[in-house]
C-alpha cells in the first residue's frame, strides 16, 4: 500500500492507493514505486509492506518541518502520516534520501540537520522548538528526547541514503581511484564527484549515528537511491 502526500496527490489530500495492478496500468503509481514495491515483497518474502510518501520536488528539511515557510505546505505532510495511521500503520522506518535540495547539508549533516532529523543541538543539547526566531522549525523527524516535537514516532528508526559511492580522501585523491559513474538522461557517462562526496562529507556522515542518543534507534548510513534506474 501506498500512502500518497497531498503534495502529490491530484486532488490535494493525502490518499491511499493500494498497490494492484489495476493502479499500475491506470499509472496511479510510478514506475520508481513498482519496483520499491517488487524489491521490498521479495526481500521481505511477501511480507505486506507500506510507504508513506513525504516528498515534495524542489523543497528541503528545513520547509518540510517550519511551518512559516510558504514554499511547503507542512500540515500535508502531519496529515500524510495521519491517515497512514487511521490506515493502521504507524511508520517504522525513516528514509532521508534528499540527494539533490540536501547536497549542501551533507558535509556538515550534524550541524545543520541534529535538530530537524532528531531535535538536537548539534551537541547533543536540546532544540529549542518555542525559539520566537522565524527560522526555528516546529517539529523534527523523531523526538530523541521526548517531549513530543516530533513528525514520526519515537519508536521510528532513522536510515540516511546518501549519495556516497566513492569518497575524496584527506589528500584530496578519490578513492576508489576510479570515475564515479553517473549518467545524463541520454544514456552518457557523467564524470566527477556530486559535492555531497566532497571530503569530509562522508566521514562527518559516518559520526551522525554514533551519537549516544541514537544508541536505541538503531540509526544506519545507506547508499542513495541515486545509484539505482528506475525505468527508462
Amino acid at each position: 500500500m501506498l500512502v500518497r502526500s497531498g503534495h502529490n496527490s491530484d486532488r490535494g489530500n493525502a490518499e491511499r492507493i493500494d498497490v494492484t495492478q489495476a493502479n499500475i496500468d491506470a499509472g496511479n503509481l510510478s514506475a520508481g514505486a513498482v519496483a520499491w514495491f517488487n524489491m521490498m515483497h521479495y526481500a521481505s518474502r511477501g511480507y505486506p509492506q507500506v510507504l508513506v510518501d513525504l516528498s515534495k520536488s524542489g523543497t528541503g528539511m528545513g520547509s518540510m518541518l517550519d511551518d512559516d515557510d510558504t514554499s511547503r505546505d507542512s500540515s500535508k505532510d502531519v496529515a500524510t502520516v495521519a491517515l497512514a495511521r487511521a490506515e493502521g500503520v504507524e511508520p517504522e522506518l525513516a528514509v532521508y534520501c534528499w540527494s539533490n535540495s540536501e547536497v549542501s547539508a551533507s558535509p556538515t549533516l550534524r550541524e545543520q540537520r541534529n535538530s530537524h532529523l532528531i531535535g538536537r543541538n548539534s551537541d547533543g543539547t536540546p532544540y529549542d522548538f518555542m525559539n520566537s526566531d522565524p527560522s526555528t522549525i516546529e517539529r523534527c523527524i523523531i523526538d530523541t528526547i521526548g517531549r513530543g516535537y516530533r513528525l514520526l514516532g519515537d519508536s521510528c528508526k532513522l536510515v540516511l541514503m546518501l549519495v556516497h559511492p566513492k569518497i575524496l580522501t584527506a589528500s584530496q585523491t578519490y578513492d576508489p581511484p576510479y570515475p564515479n559513474h553517473r549518467y545524463d538522461k541520454e544514456g552518457g557517462v557523467l564524470y566527477g564527484m556530486p559535492k555531497s562526496n566532497s571530503y569530509p562529507a562522508v566521514p562527518v556522515r559516518k559520526e551522525f549515528p554514533a551519537q549516544p542518543c541514537l544508541d536505541s534507534n538503531g540509526a544506519k548510513i545507506g547508499v542513495s537511491q541515486a545509484v539505482c534506474l528506475f525505468g527508462d
